[in-house]
């Protein structure tokens, strides 16, 4: 199967995520589930200890490699933001950046959604489809 992009959009990098990521994504959920915390700061703490201890964060540097790997198709492919952190834990849940000359990639693994009021809530996560979102920003110059 060829997992290549040759045009890097929101919904050409969230479908490559469901293609070739579904298990990275559904032990995101799985790790999510057993984290209690309300408040934003212990939620982001007991996530990331949790991620990391079933050595998610790694995972998703390998992630982004790999998402660079697909992408190597273009002229100039995206390259791991070289400041870290390129992989961070947010109160939201995960958050995964590439960067290239023109533009950044943005994954978020949104555990958790911010209400009008400003309360964090968990997303209702029905498939491993809800969990990602995409975004790709203009690169600053």
């Amino acid at each position: 199967m060829d997992t290549r992009l040759t045009v890097v959009d929101a919904t050409t990098v969230q479908e490559w995520l469901l293609e070739t990521q579904r298990a990275r994504l559904t032990a995101t959920i799985k790790a999510a589930t057993e984290v209690s915390a309300r408040h934003a700061s212990c939620f982001e703490s007991e996530l990331q200890a949790k991620l990391e201890s079933r050595g998610l964060l790694s995972e998703y540097a390998a992630l982004l490699t790999e998402l660079r790997s697909a992408c190597d198709g273009r002229d100039e492919g995206p390259q791991i933001v070289p400041k870290p952190p390129y992989v961070t834990v947010t109160s939201r849940g995960p958050l995964l950046r590439l960067t290239a000359p023109s533009e950044r990639i943005v994954i978020c693994l949104a555990i958790r959604r911010v209400t009008e009021d400003g309360t964090y809530v968990r997303r209702r996560l029905n498939s491993v489809g809800d969990l990602a979102t995409v975004e790709i920003r203009a690169t600053p110059t």
